[in-house]
């Protein structure tokens, strides 16, 4: 099993177990890893946008930064300083309140480089 089989079933099982003490847990969204020719793989986190939420965002950061912690040489990638964090969080929570007017067949995309947090329509 590849690190990033090992990571996907990582996550799935920890949703399973919240999903057993809250039945109302959205299932796991879907998992993939995407390289590029410049030697960086980028984690991407797929949900449908009437299930997403803050919480779902927060728990899988958390659960990458868990996983992977030891892959990041710079520790601003893994606790940035937490008004940036709150930043980053406003910005995605102001996506996730006008979720309802977002059409699904233009999904978001988001990513972090450094501090800061890009999001957009694809």
């Amino acid at each position: 099993m590849t690190k990033e089989q090992a990571f996907i079933q990582y996550v799935e099982t920890y949703v399973a177990a919240c999903r057993e003490l809250e039945p109302s847990f959205a299932d796991a969204g879907t998992i993939r890893f995407e390289r590029f020719e410049e030697g960086a793989t980028a984690l991407c986190y797929e949900q449908r946008i009437q299930q997403l939420d803050l919480p779902e965002v927060r728990l899988f950061m958390e659960l990458a930064r868990q996983y992977y912690g030891d892959l990041f040489s710079d520790d601003k990638l893994l606790s940035p300083y937490e008004e940036e964090v709150a930043a980053q969080e406003e910005v995605i929570e102001r996506i996730l309140q006008n979720k309802n007017t977002i059409r699904e067949e233009k999904p978001i995309v988001g990513y972090r480089e450094g501090g800061r947090v890009f999001v957009f329509n694809r």
